[in-house]
């Protein structure tokens, strides 16, 4: 991680995804590298929590969040993009 993303901050994540194949040679079974971006919205030891979407309009403590979890053994670089 460049800096040390906080909560609330705008953050990419490239990450490498588990996949599966069926029917596939193993030389062309490859993992997905993957990103993903949105607000910082929780750290724990083993996930970041990014908001990726919200519904403003609703009280912050009962807010319907859309929350992608990613897997710290997946993350290949965090970037932050806008410290808040």
């Amino acid at each position: 991680m460049s800096k040390k993303a906080k909560i609330s901050d705008l953050i990419l994540v490239d990450w490498i995804d588990a996949g599966s194949y069926t029917n596939k040679p193993l030389k062309e079974c490859k993992p997905f590298r993957a990103w993903n971006m949105g607000y910082l919205a929780k750290e724990d030891k083993d996930y970041l929590y990014l908001e990726t979407g919200a519904y403003p309009d609703d009280p912050e403590d009962e807010r319907d969040r859309d929350i992608t979890m990613i897997p710290k053994g997946f993350q290949t670089k965090v970037k932050v993009i806008c410290p808040t």
